[in-house]
């Protein structure tokens, strides 16, 4: 089918132009609603499953952001819980 081919580019293109929002969001602040929130937990997840995509986070501030998020010992635990089930797939 032809519209299967116009999916991962347009996915990638939307990525890149959320990923410069969550960055922008996150100048001068830890976490993406100022303090820890389910906010963080969900851009976090996103930013998991997409990087098995292949998709790479940009900015300086979402680099951060996911190194605090990854040093969060039930936030590791859990992504390795998740890349463990994906790898199995």
């Amino acid at each position: 089918m032809w519209f299967i081919r116009l999916i991962p580019s347009d996915a990638v293109n939307q990525l890149a132009e959320f990923w410069a929002r969550c960055d922008a969001q996150l100048a001068g602040r830890d976490y993406i609603c100022g303090d820890y929130s389910v906010a963080d937990i969900s851009v976090f997840m996103t930013a998991v499953f997409a990087s098995t995509l292949g998709s790479e986070l940009a900015g300086e501030h979402l680099t951060n952001w996911f190194e605090r998020m990854m040093a969060r010992s039930v936030v590791k635990a859990e992504v390795d819980a998740v890349l463990g089930a994906v790898a199995a797939l």
